[in-house]
């Protein structure tokens, strides 16, 4: 007898090994294992409608994927595990289960039966009943409007009195925010909060940039002013896009462009992590949690 229990705790602590490893397992990709995207783009023409666009997303080496694709002012997209396209399989099954009804063949219309013919009186009488409910429906809305307006007028002193106090509390309010946001440890919060947004953001922008730009406009001025902002911006696009301005009278963008990133769960974490056990942080949750 023990010796059955002995075996089946044992075979129990292995399944709750295996599965426990298959946890950690999993933990670590999520954690270590990249989602990488990429996404291209490409206008050959003037008119904005023969734009094409591609992107995909991809997770554990394209097991699991999804894919957006744009093309001629149509949109598709495709998700897919271990590459088995997973949306076209549900619309398989959605078909199967859900065969399309026949429709019924079309029959003879009933014939209505005719309508009896009224006398005159009864028209009459029927006409008038409708003239004095529509009168009886006119004056009782107008009664009520009347009686909204009288309680609006009554209730100007008590919404003047209202208004006033309003404003004092709104004058509070704002005195109470101004400290707030001047104190110590909520600057020192928020410049966290910058610091690791603007690191989260270097992070998810992609790694790789390729592309060509031709643009150019009727007002040279405009032109000008769009190459200032590609120069300033050059760190961020690392000046891998090759750009040809055109100096001409007429609207013109044309180019295609190839991006490439990746995004790690760990980085993600730190981060929540660390905003997560800031003290300055909290010090501003409880504030704020007792407005």
């Amino acid at each position: 007898m023990l010796h059955i229990l002995w075996i089946l705790l044992k075979f129990i602590l292995i399944l709750l090994g295996i599965l426990l490893g298959l946890i950690l397992v999993a933990v670590l990709l999520i954690l270590f294992c990249p989602v990488r995207y990429r996404a291209s783009g490409t206008k050959e023409t003037d008119s904005f409608r023969d734009i094409s666009a591609r992107a995909r997303v991809s997770w554990l080496f394209g097991v699991v994927s999804f894919q957006l694709q744009y093309q001629n002012g149509t949109s598709a997209f495709d998700f897919r595990l271990f590459g088995i396209p997973i949306m076209k399989l549900i619309q398989k099954f959605r078909n199967r289960s859900h065969p399309a009804e026949k429709k019924p063949q079309n029959g003879h219309a009933d014939s209505l039966p005719a309508n009896t013919e009224k006398s005159t009186n009864e028209y009459a009488r029927t006409k008038i009943g409708h003239l004095f409910y529509r009168l009886g429906i006119f004056f009782r809305n107008l009664w009520n409007r009347l009686s909204r307006l009288w309680q609006k007028i009554c209730r100007i002193p008590s919404s003047v009195e209202n208004f006033t106090l309003t404003i004092q509390n709104i004058c509070a309010k704002i005195e109470s925010y101004q400290k707030f946001l001047e104190h110590p440890r909520t600057k020192a919060a928020f410049s966290l909060i910058k610091d690791r947004f603007f690191r989260l953001l270097r992070h998810v922008f992609p790694t790789r940039i390729q592309g060509t730009l031709t643009f150019g406009s009727s007002d040279p001025s405009v032109t000008g002013a769009v190459l200032a902002i590609l120069g300033m911006t050059i760190s961020l696009h690392k000046n891998c896009i090759a750009v040809t301005p055109l100096f001409e009278d007429r609207n013109v963008i044309l180019g295609n462009i190839q991006i490439k990133g990746r995004i790690y769960g760990v980085v993600l974490l730190k981060t929540a992590l660390e905003l997560y056990f800031n003290k300055n942080i909290k010090y501003i949750i409880r504030r704020w949690k007792h407005k």
